[in-house]
């Protein structure tokens, strides 16, 4: 569907569940997909983080004074469809409840690469210990969301909810060729604290939820915040 902006394409959208085929016409645009918003879902405070960009930490740090301000008690993270983005945006957040020097995530490579351990900068401002936290995750979480994710869960700081994760956890070195050839290697993979390796396994959610169609994504947010109220 690349193009011009401006110019129009049509498609064919195929949808399993009533077995129809219908034709779609757009038109080229820019797309500028937020970082982050908020809203309050049954009394749970819903961050919805959409990337992890330079700018996420310290829009979710501005997310949280937010949260705080609204005396709610539950905090549910929303990251689903996030596709990642910078593991240092990630290891920030996770900052903010994980334990000062506690694992967030581990990088295992070859003897050359070894292996690194990303640990918890004690963020102060959140007492995980007055709240109930959850995670939202589906199959369109990946990288930098599932490093936040597994963590949290490992740690035993939030409660994960939704669908398997992806599956993307991969460091990989852009190599330039002599020929003007390049390639993209694979020097390492990402392990959660419990030694989970991401690429293999993804994150496996400890509370899964029905996989929601796009119709019904808002009950599937609905079902996550109701679930968490009652969690003991």
């Amino acid at each position: 569907i690349r193009g011009d902006i401006g110019t129009s394409v049509t498609f064919k959208v195929y949808r399993p569940l009533t077995k129809e085929t219908k034709s779609f016409t757009i038109v080229r645009q820019e797309i500028k997909i937020p970082t982050i918003d908020t809203e309050t879902k049954n009394g749970v405070f819903v961050i919805h983080l959409y990337n992890f960009s330079a700018e996420s930490p310290e829009m979710f740090r501005k997310a949280l004074v937010e949260f705080t301000k609204s005396n709610s008690k539950y905090l549910m993270i929303d990251l689903r469809g996030n596709p990642g983005g910078y593991l240092e945006s990630s290891v920030q957040i996770a900052s903010y409840f994980v334990p000062q020097g506690g694992v967030i995530v581990e990088e295992k490579g070859n003897r050359e690469y070894g292996a690194n351990i990303h640990r918890s900068l004690g963020y102060a401002g959140i007492d995980t210990s007055k709240i109930k936290i959850g995670v939202l995750i589906d199959e369109g979480s990946a990288s930098a969301s599932e490093i936040l994710a597994g963590a949290m869960k490992d740690q035993k700081v939030a409660t994960v909810l939704g669908q398997k994760s992806f599956g993307k956890g991969s460091v990989q070195e852009f190599i330039t060729l002599g020929n003007g050839g390049a390639l993209k290697v694979t020097v390492a993979t990402w392990y959660t604290p419990n030694g989970i390796s991401i690429t293999k396994d993804g994150v496996t959610p400890d509370i899964e939820l029905k996989r929601a169609t796009s119709t019904t994504a808002i009950s599937e947010l609905n079902a996550a915040t109701l679930k968490l109220k009652s969690l003991k």
